[in-house]
């Protein structure tokens, strides 16, 4: 096994014991939000890949990358370069398969910052980074539309992408609006077709 392949085993390796040793501490719901992390960094295997092109780009995911919070607002997770992914206890579904795709959600604005470093003011970046998101994250998957009452949609998994998309930029300060659409609008073409760092749409 290559070097590489250790530190990356031992990074995952360290996140889980810590996880393991505050579970004893936790609530309920802390115990379960320590939990979907630990299935994301160890049994996921597009969170896991994504994590492996990270490194690859040179970017470190530490073991304090994960944080449970209770959070404010409708955001179930949320990323910010320096803090992390941040999974929120109090709007975690409980559906592990569901829970997870918010982590892959913010796992790609990870990987996209660690790309391209996405601007926190420029709406078309944010913009791009939310269609990425909503569209490799598996969150507009078939079956997560028909569980929201989506039937029949032609191109569905684009419709939901735009409008996921559009309720994130809604969410921030300086992309509500018609401002957002304005920006989802002159990036769609480029970035829905963008399925880095993955080959084709998982």
């Amino acid at each position: 096994m290559s070097t590489s392949a250790n530190n990356n085993n031992n990074n995952n390796s360290n996140i889980q014991l810590k996880a393991e040793i505050l579970k004893s501490e936790l609530s309920k719901e802390e115990q379960y939000c320590a939990e979907i992390i630990e299935t994301a960094i160890t049994k996921d295997e597009k969170i896991r890949f994504i994590a492996f092109k990270m490194r690859e780009l040179g970017c470190k995911i530490p073991e304090t990358f994960f944080n449970c919070a209770t959070c404010n607002g409708e955001f179930s997770s949320g990323f910010s370069s320096s803090r992390g992914i941040t999974v929120c206890i109090n709007r975690l579904c409980g559906e592990k398969v569901l829970d997870l795709d918010n982590i892959r959600h913010e796992f790609i604005h990870a990987y996209d910052h660690c790309k391209a470093k996405v601007s926190p003011i420029n709406c078309e970046q944010i913009a791009c980074t939310e269609i990425r998101a909503s569209s490799l994250s598996g969150e507009c998957g078939l079956l997560r539309e028909l569980t929201r009452g989506n039937y029949g949609i032609v191109n569905q998994g684009a419709e939901c992408v735009k409008r996921r998309s559009l309720l994130s930029l809604n969410n921030h300060p300086l992309c509500k609006g018609e401002n957002g659409l304005l920006a989802l609008n002159r990036v769609w073409s480029e970035c829905y077709k963008d399925n880095a760092p993955f080959y084709d749409k998982p």
